[in-house]
């Protein structure tokens, strides 16, 4: 009786076994429906046209969209990838952690394609990066638009999608010396009217900030040097950068736009050396010497101290 159930038991087994088979061979898949992945390189120099190098790694995310390119309609909407490997040259971009690949339309229609990193979640068709909070202190875009080629199903199978990404922010450094002063770690630096964060629109390769919203931005500081990242479009006018000494005294020094105006990508350089008079308080320094990139010494210059 025993040996007749265990029979019977290992029956259904098998017949069981079988229809899991069965069902997965004649259940349909994405890939075998026909559709054809899309297939992303990027350049690992993020930027060409710049001083302000940077690369791809392989902790990088990118959020990609595919749009229609008649209509510019979403079809996908922030997908994250990230590089596959890092170094020079190009790379291959795969989908993050389970993420689906992006499948190009089965109707043939043409499409277009808007990159960014560093990747943000989003519940809207925008993100929004906040100047002093970013890690990062980067933002760079790639699209497809208006690059000429044709991207779909039928040209998927034999040509990549090459994204080459660019800084949407330009760099502004000011190297202090002082005689008179120590001027290494503890030093800190704000710019006077910078926006406090931008939204970039995911579908439309957009950037959009506020003037209302306008307030000092933090330096990033490394020993003597003050690093800024700055949204070009923002800075339209004459800006007041001050920096303060660990031993209470500080300089401000008028920031003037170059005469077309700051450009993405590009690291504007100054120098500045800080000099110590009879009367201590705040001392001001004026810009000399504009000229792009490298950009002419500030000097400082005293400013008496009311009693």
């Amino acid at each position: 009786m025993k040996k007749n159930i265990t029979y019977l038991c290992m029956a259904a087994a098998a017949l069981l076994a079988s229809s899991c088979t069965q069902n997965e061979e004649i259940t349909p898949t994405i890939e075998n429906e026909g559709r054809v992945p899309v297939l992303f390189t990027a350049k690992n120099s993020a930027v060409l046209e710049t001083k302000v190098n940077d690369y791809l790694y392989t902790s990088d995310e990118i959020g990609i969209s595919m749009l229609s390119a008649d209509d510019k309609n979403a079809i996908e909407t922030n997908v994250c990838f990230k590089p596959d490997g890092s170094g020079t040259g190009e790379v291959t971009l795969s989908p993050y952690n389970g993420v689906d690949p992006i499948y190009y339309p089965t109707d043939g229609s043409n499409v277009q394609f808007n990159a960014y990193l560093p990747y943000k979640t989003s519940t809207s068709n925008t993100i929004t990066w906040i100047f002093n909070e970013e890690e990062k202190y980067v933002f760079y875009t790639a699209t497809t638009k208006g690059d000429g080629k044709t991207y779909n199903e039928s040209t998927g199978l034999e040509q990549s999608v090459s994204l080459v990404f660019k800084h949407r922010l330009a760099r502004i450094s000011i190297d202090i010396e002082s005689k008179d002063y120590e001027v290494g770690n503890g030093v800190t630096a704000t710019l006077s009217n910078h926006p406090v964060s931008f939204d970039y629109n995911i579908l439309t390769d957009e950037i959009t900030f506020l003037d209302k919203d306008k307030q000092p931005l933090n330096a990033l500081p490394n020993g003597n040097l003050m690093d800024f990242y700055v949204l070009p479009e923002a800075l339209t006018q004459a800006e007041t950068v001050t920096m303060n000494l660990p031993n209470g005294v500080s300089f401000e020094a008028t920031l003037t736009p170059p005469a077309d105006g700051f450009k993405a990508g590009v690291q504007y350089k100054y120098k500045t050396t800080l000099t110590a008079t009879k009367t201590q308080g705040t001392f001001k320094a004026t810009l000399e010497g504009f000229s792009p990139q490298e950009m002419g010494p500030l000097t400082s210059e005293e400013v008496p101290v009311e009693p």
